[in-house]
C-alpha cells in the first residue's frame, strides 16, 4: 500500500453504506425459509467489505500507518475509511479486522485525538444549521469516539490495563470537556423546537450521536474510577427535557 492508494480506498467507499441489503451479509446464517434477493451491487459491498477481513491486507495497511503516522494525509485517508466502514453496520467494529486493529492501535488513537484537539476551536462548532460546514472534522470525531470506546472497552475487560499508557488524565479531562459540549449540543438539536433549520438526519449525523454520546458515557464510567474530572463536572449544566420528548429520538426523523 502507499499513500495515494489508501486515498483512492477511502473515495471509493465513500458511499457504501447505502449498498446495505436489510439483513447481514456477514453473518452465516443457515435458516433459508425465506429467500431473499441480493443485487449484484449488494454482492460487491459483500466482496469488498470481505477485503477488510484478510489478515495479509490489514497487516501490510496497519504497518504502512505505523510507518506513516506523522503524515496528515495518511491519517485522514485512513479516518475516512474507517468511517465509510462503521456506517455500513452497528458493529462494524466487530466484524471487520481493519476496524478492530485499528481501534486497539493506540498510536491511531493518540493521532486521532491530537488531530481532533488541533482543530477543534474553528470547526467544532454546531449552533443552528452548520453541522454541514464541519463534516470533516465530526468524520474524525465519530471515528475518534467509537474507537476510544471500543478501546476502553476492551481495555477495562482485560482488568489489568487502562487508558493510562494512550491518555493523560489531562487528555482525559480535556477529552470528556469537549466531547460533553458537543454531545450536549447534538441532544439540543435533536429536538425540533431547538431547530432553528432543519437538519438533515443523515446516517452521519446519527452516527456522529450515538458514537459522541456512547463515549461521554465511557468517559463519565472511566472518570469514577480515575477521578480526573473535578468535582461536579458531570452536573454542572442541566437540559430539561419534558417526559413525553424523553421517549423519543427525534433526530431519527425530519420534524
Amino acid at each position: 500500500p502507499n499513500c495515494d492508494s489508501i486515498q483512492v480506498l477511502a473515495k471509493l467507499s465513500l458511499n457504501i453504506h447505502r449498498l446495505k441489503p436489510p439483513y447481514d451479509l456477514t453473518t452465516e446464517d443457515s435458516d433459508d425459509e425465506e429467500e431473499v434477493q441480493i443485487s449484484e451491487e449488494q454482492l460487491l459491498l459483500s466482496d469488498y467489505l470481505n477485503i477488510m477481513n484478510k489478515p495479509e491486507k490489514v497487516r501490510k495497511w496497519l504497518h504502512f500507518f505505523e510507518a506513516n503516522n506523522e503524515n496528515i494525509q495518511v491519517l485522514n485517508s485512513f479516518t475516512q475509511l474507517c468511517h465509510n466502514i462503521l456506517l455500513v453496520y452497528k458493529d462494524s467494529i466487530r466484524k471487520y479486522l481493519l476496524l478492530y486493529k485499528l481501534g486497539l492501535n493506540s498510536i491511531f488513537l493518540n493521532k486521532l485525538w491530537l488531530n481532533i484537539y488541533k482543530t477543534q476551536q474553528e470547526n467544532l462548532q454546531m449552533k443552528s444549521s452548520s453541522l454541514i460546514s464541519w463534516k470533516d472534522c465530526h468524520t474524525t470525531l465519530s471515528v475518534f469516539c467509537d474507537m476510544f470506546t471500543f478501546y476502553t472497552e476492551t481495555l477495562t475487560d482485560r482488568e489489568n490495563s487502562d487508558t493510562s499508557e494512550t491518555f493523560t488524565k489531562n487528555d482525559l479531562h480535556y477529552m470528556s470537556k469537549l466531547l460533553k459540549n458537543v454531545a450536549t449540543e447534538l441532544i439540543e438539536v435533536a429536538f425540533p423546537m431547538c431547530r432553528s433549520s432543519a437538519i438533515p438526519a443523515t446516517p452521519e449525523i446519527l452516527h456522529l450521536y450515538k458514537s459522541c454520546l456512547n463515549c461521554v458515557k465511557m468517559l463519565y464510567m472511566l472518570d469514577m474510577r480515575k477521578q480526573f474530572c473535578p468535582s461536579g463536572f458531570w452536573t454542572a449544566k442541566k437540559i430539561h427535557i419534558s417526559q413525553d420528548l424523553s421517549r423519543k429520538n427525534y433526530l431519527s426523523k425530519r420534524a
